[in-house]
């Protein structure tokens, strides 16, 4: 099982390097009054990682509650 998920996380790597470095055009991003010209490179790695730190929050506080409601069930027998 460990190696086909390096495999998956792998690949999805590399396509992933592949897609931002077909796509290093400049571009600009309006918001609301703000006006700010970049990298689409440096906006696709910043909208992954902006992803990744909400799944990883959201993640933690939805299992991190399962598993404390879990272990104070077990204890409670004690």
């Amino acid at each position: 099982m460990g190696v086909a998920k390096t495999f998956v996380v792998l690949s999805i790597i590399f396509l992933f390097a592949v897609f931002v470095l077909q796509n290093s055009a400049v571009v600009e991003i309006k918001l609301l009054f703000w006006k700010l010209t970049m990298s689409r490179v440096l906006l696709l790695i910043g909208s992954l990682a902006a992803g990744f730190l909400v799944g990883l929050i959201l993640g933690w506080e939805i299992f991190g509650k399962k598993k404390k409601t879990e272990i104070t069930k077990n204890t409670e027998g004690f």
